[in-house]
């Protein structure tokens, strides 16, 4: 909670269906518009790379505590 993303696992449809993809945009911009950042990871990446999804989760939890330190 207090690195205020979202963690959003998408599946292929995500990337080919432009409805879905138009989707994904609103309610990343309704997410940011609110203060949060919205991470979007695969469910390829969780199943061929969890180390390297643990990874940036971490990264982006940071970067995102980071940038909310700095605008207070």
């Amino acid at each position: 909670p207090s690195s205020k993303i979202n963690i959003e696992v998408d599946g292929r449809q995500h990337t080919t269906d432009s409805g879905q993809i138009l989707n994904d945009l609103k309610k990343s911009y309704s997410a940011h518009e609110k203060g949060y950042g919205t991470l979007h990871i695969t469910n390829n990446d969780i199943y061929e790379n969890v180390g390297g999804v643990a990874s940036a989760l971490a990264e982006a939890s940071a970067i995102r505590e980071e940038k909310i330190n700095i605008e207070k």
